[in-house]
Order: C-alpha cells, then sequence, then structure tokens
C-alpha cells in the first residue's frame, strides 16, 4: 500500500501562514488522511526560528513516513488498521463516564489522569496513535515532572491509581471495537510503580472507646469516621445513606444499597452501638451523615484524631491515619477476631478475597499463638491416627 504526504494551507482563524501535514494512505475506495499532530509549517518563513523549524519539521515528516513504512514490511498493521477510524481519547472517555454511574469520588481520578493526558501528549490524541512506548514515557513523566494541584509529587499510589484508570478507559474502548495500535493496550506491561508494602495504622477495639466525636470541631465527619470503624462501609457510601434506608427485621437495624465499587447490593447490620452513635432518627429523605470532607473539615478532624490518639500517625504518605483507615480498622478487627477472611469479604463487599486481605493492618504479634495452635491441631490428629492403627491391630489379633 502506498503512502504520501500531504500538505495543506490551515484553515483556522489567524492561522494563514501556517501549513498542516497530513499522511494519506492511498487504499480503496478512496485515500484515507490522517493528520500529524503537533507538526505543522510555516507557509513563509519570516525569520530565522521559522527556518529552522521548518528544517526540523521536514526532517520529523520524513522519519515518520519512514517509520510507517517500516511497520508496513515487519506487518504490524494492515490495511484494516489505516481505514478503521479511531476516536480522540478524552472526547471518548468523558462520553463514556458519562454512561456510568460513578460518584464524585470515584469519577475524578479518570478527569485528573486525563488531563494529565492532555497535558503530556497534546490535544487531539486518538487511541491508534498511542502505543507503548509512549505509555512508559508518560508514566516516567509523570513520576519524575508531574506535580499535584498542590505543587507536591504525586504518591506511588496515587500514580498507580491514575495508570490504572487510563488501562480501564483503553480497555473499555477496545470492547466497544475501538482500533488501538497493534491491537494491543499501551497501558499494560510493567506499567506501574513498585510500592513499599507498608502495614499502615489502623484503630483497635481499644482505641475504638478512646473517641467522642463531639469534642471534634467536625463532628459529622468525626461521627461518620466511628460509624465506618464499626461497619467498614466507605466514605461515598456514607454520604449515600438516607434515613429511610435504615429499616427493621427480626435481627435488628440494617440497610441494602448499592456500594461505591460494586456491583450488587450488600446488607449492612447495624448493631445498638450503630443506633445509639447516630442518635435520633431524622426525616425520611435527609441524610443521616451531613459532611463534606472540605479542606476546613478535614483539618479539624486531623487535629481530633491527633489529640484522642497521640501516638497514631497521621495522614503521613499512606502510613497514617486518614479517613479510609476505619474501613481498614473494621476488616482488620474482624479477622483479629477470628472472623473467616471470606465472611469479612462477604460483609465489606469486595469481589476479590486479595482485596480484603490487603486491607488487614495488623502485625504479626500472634504468629506464635497462631503457628503453635496449627502445630497443636496437626499433633492433635497424629494422635487420632495413632489411636486407630492401634484399635485396628487390636481387632485383627482377636480375630
Amino acid at each position: 500500500m502506498k503512502i504520501g504526504v500531504i500538505k495543506r494551507k490551515s484553515r483556522k482563524k489567524g492561522k494563514s501562514n501556517i501549513i498542516e501535514v497530513h499522511i494519506r494512505y492511498y487504499v480503496s475506495p478512496k485515500p484515507i488522511d490522517r493528520r500529524l499532530e503537533e507538526v505543522f509549517l510555516y507557509k513563509r518563513a519570516m525569520n530565522t526560528k521559522q527556518t529552522i523549524h521548518n528544517k526540523k519539521m521536514e526532517f520529523e515528516i520524513e522519519k515518520k513516513v519512514l517509520e510507517i513504512r517500516n511497520e508496513q514490511m515487519m506487518g504490524i498493521f494492515n490495511i484494516e488498521d489505516y481505514t478503521k477510524p479511531s476516536q480522540n481519547i478524552r472526547e471518548w472517555a468523558e462520553n463514556w463516564l458519562e454512561t456510568k454511574d460513578f460518584i464524585e469520588q470515584t469519577e475524578q481520578p479518570y478527569k485528573v489522569i486525563l488531563n494529565l493526558f492532555d497535558e503530556h501528549f497534546g490535544k487531539g490524541r486518538t487511541f491508534v496513535e498511542v502505543k507503548h512506548a509512549d505509555a512508559m514515557r508518560f508514566r516516567t513523566w509523570l513520576r519524575k515532572e508531574c506535580v499535584s494541584r498542590y505543587g507536591k509529587p504525586y504518591s506511588v499510589n496515587s500514580l498507580n491509581t491514575y495508570l490504572n484508570r487510563m488501562k480501564v478507559i483503553f480497555e473499555e474502548a477496545m470492547k466497544q471495537g475501538m482500533q488501538t495500535y497493534k491491537r494491543m493496550n499501551p497501558f499494560t506491561d510493567g506499567l506501574y510503580f513498585k510500592t513499599k508494602e507498608v502495614i499502615g495504622e489502623y484503630i483497635s477495639s481499644e482505641e475504638y472507646n478512646l473517641l467522642d466525636y463531639k469534642k471534634c470541631l467536625a463532628p459529622e465527619q468525626a461521627k461518620a469516621f466511628m460509624f465506618s470503624i464499626l461497619t467498614g462501609l466507605r466514605t461515598g457510601d456514607l454520604k449515600k445513606i438516607l434515613w429511610k434506608d435504615i429499616i427493621k427485621d427480626e435481627k435488628g437495624w440494617f440497610a441494602y444499597f448499592k456500594m461505591s465499587k460494586g456491583s450488587a447490593s450488600i446488607r449492612v447490620s447495624f448493631p445498638k452501638r450503630c443506633m445509639d452513635l447516630i442518635g435520633e432518627r431524622g426525616v425520611d429523605n435527609e441524610r443521616v451523615f451531613k459532611y463534606s470532607q472540605s479542606n476546613q473539615e478535614t483539618t479539624y478532624f486531623n487535629i481530633w484524631l491527633s489529640q484522642s490518639l497521640p501516638k497514631k500517625r497521621i495522614g503521613q504518605a499512606n502510613e497514617g491515619l486518614t479517613f479510609h483507615s476505619a474501613r481498614n480498622s473494621f476488616v482488620t478487627n474482624l479477622l483479629l477476631k477470628g472472623v473467616p477472611p471470606i465472611r469479612v469479604q462477604k460483609y465489606v463487599g469486595h469481589k476479590d478475597l486479595k482485596t480484603t486481605l490487603s486491607y488487614y493492618r495488623g502485625g504479626t504479634e500472634m504468629q506464635e499463638v497462631d503457628i503453635q495452635g496449627y502445630m497443636d491441631e496437626i499433633e492433635a490428629k497424629r494422635s487420632v491416627l495413632k489411636a486407630k492403627k492401634l484399635i485396628t491391630s487390636s481387632d485383627s489379633e482377636l480375630v
């Protein structure tokens, strides 16, 4: 298949001296043009800088043509790759997000990574234009040069979350038939950063009794946090609970609702301690927990935690206590109590047992006790087996 370079005068307002560059693929029934993003020429070089620019762009154009021809020779592309349209990544992702029932907390990482993607690659990049090597360069840029809106580098966990969201976008687009380079997802294979295995903070059953939400200047957030320790609910789930959702049957108070990160609804039990915590029932359509987690609220919340639990780390880069530590505490305390992990998994609505176990924040202080119990069980089974053998041999002698 032949390819060529087409140069066209820009139609954009104020760009009369700009020449846009397109690659033309001569396929049947008619040729297909693909514009080279961020590649342009000056129709008339007005100064030395523009002359140098044109020479550099001519080199880049020639380089791109050679690259495409080499890919053809290697059999990487076929005609379908060129003729099948590939959509703008950001436009597709935004339309896809509109079809999803994501809460703001779940949707936010998608918005962040799309903004960072445009900042690095420029706007207008299509699915077929992004290769694995591009994704890896983007990964490096995120780690070394990119900073958050607060002017600080992103944490490794945050970067892994954002890269995962980009991977999901490509996966969903490919499921809908979107063409990608080599028909592969570039955001795979060695993409994630390695994280240090850190045992974060959690709140034990004993430490829970040191908390009093009335002493916090953001009492609603503190109350929700304590409720999360008792139930394992995420902040996104807590913000959605209305008074009418809390009902009672012969087993007690509970609520059924769809988890913010799950698909199926789960039953969440609210024992007496939970009901005492939230107090007098409000209007049916009123939120049970009225908090926003604004910067001021969160500051008050962190101060309250540090005063209530002075020996704990507070919000230190995935190690200290945060609001989500309440859910970690719920899982950890149940596992330490001996509740089977598979049951804990159901209680918190995880799809994968590995996720539940990753929430465990306890240490290994009970290792010797647990291992000794295991050894005692083996010895007990051994004694039973010996007894059975003795009984069998005695019966044989009698016969």
